[in-house]
């Protein structure tokens, strides 16, 4: 594929997917015990299915980065279809006041909020906007800079998404 027969909307998403999904499965993978804490506590299961089922997750995420860098149509749907069930997980949280970190990415001592939906639900948007885009092959096209341009705002959103936490810490006021 020619850098300019893909839309620059397009690989911004795919450079804010790829880079957040990528972050969210080497956390995992880098923290395994917290996230198996999570899952028992969220999901109600015991070792060794906890093992079993952050594996899939962080395998899920993973294949969901590379999709979306690869093959966008498919990556798109995939990523939209993981966030729904990662923000159902979340609602489910937050409605039965459990106070566990989500450990979305590995190493967040915050509890599941309001700034967790956000989260996802931007990340829908960017997942949904994408793949309309590259199902239809439509969206505005331009030359490498544009291209470069887009991939380069798509990781700084994805890094603010991913540290979203800190972001949310320094906005709270001190105690």
């Amino acid at each position: 594929m020619i850098v300019t027969d893909v839309s620059y909307i397009v690989v911004g998403c795919q450079a804010v997917l790829a880079v957040t999904f990528a972050t969210a499965a080497a956390g995992k993978l880098r923290r395994p015990a917290g996230f198996r804490r999570t899952l028992t506590a969220a999901l109600h299961i015991r070792w060794p299915r906890t093992a079993v089922v952050a594996t899939v997750v962080a395998v899920g995420e993973a294949a969901t980065a590379l999709a979306v860098a690869v093959v966008p149509a498919a990556g798109f749907v995939l990523a939209a279809a993981l966030l729904v069930g990662f923000t159902a997980v979340l609602v489910s949280m937050i409605r039965r006041g459990l106070a566990v970190p989500c450990r979305c990415f590995g190493a967040s001592e915050r509890p599941p909020g309001a700034a967790h939906i956000v989260r996802n639900a931007v990340l829908f948007a960017v997942a949904a906007a994408g793949g309309a885009l590259a199902l239809t092959g439509t969206g505005p096209r331009a030359g490498a800079p544009a291209w470069l341009l887009a991939a380069l705002l798509g990781v700084a959103a994805a890094l603010v998404l991913i540290y979203l936490d800190d972001v949310v810490a320094l906005a709270e006021p001190v105690r």
